[in-house]
């Protein structure tokens, strides 16, 4: 045992320091993990272009958030399509109940029915409000303007990143599993 008091203060100051590190290095792990791009396989690649037949087809997705009291809120939205890493810009008036909800709790599902080739995207993740003005004058669709006549005040834009997908397709062979049916799942990070 260290006796003397200032070897004693240098010990524990060392220790400290390394364990610091330790946990800022581990922290700074984790974070880059999760920004970077994740490289597919295979088969994870084939599954996301079944997901992107599916959600082009079906056009229209249902919303779901969740409100202050627990509950899940679903609405039909018009969102642009995927972008290559998935993430999806959907467009709504400020004073829009899903966007309080999202600003109490940022989790949001997308869902895509596609009805003529039976079969569904589920996208699970995190949503952002854009305030960027290009970004905004980029995902407007033509044909908005009589929703939105001001797309400074009455246009905001909402961009979805996806965590995970869920995909059943039976025009491609995709029914899940058999036992507990089970969706065919890509994971994005």
């Amino acid at each position: 045992m260290i006796n003397h008091p200032k070897i004693k203060m240098k010990f524990y100051k060392t220790i400290f320091i390394s364990l610091l590190l330790v946990f800022v290095s581990c922290h700074k792990t984790i974070e880059e993990t999760t920004n970077k791009p994740k490289t597919f396989n295979k088969d994870e690649l084939a599954l996301l272009a079944i997901a992107r037949k599916v959600i082009d087809s079906a056009y229209f997705a249902t919303v779901i958030t969740t409100n202050d009291k627990g509950e899940a809120k679903a609405r039909i939205m018009e969102p642009f399509e995927p972008e290559k890493d998935f993430s999806i810009y959907l467009a709504t008036n400020p004073k829009t109940r899903k966007l309080k909800e999202l600003k109490q709790n940022n989790s949001m599902t997308l869902h895509y029915f596609d009805r003529d080739n039976p079969g569904y995207v589920t996208l699970i993740g995190k949503a952002q409000v854009v305030q960027d003005s290009l970004t905004k004058v980029k995902y407007f669709k033509k044909g908005w303007e009589a929703f939105y006549a001001n797309r400074t005040d009455a246009y905001t834009l909402i961009k979805f990143i996806p965590k995970e997908l869920e995909l059943i397709s039976i025009r491609d062979k995709k029914t899940g599993r058999k036992t507990d049916w089970k969706p065919e799942i890509v994971h994005f990070y």
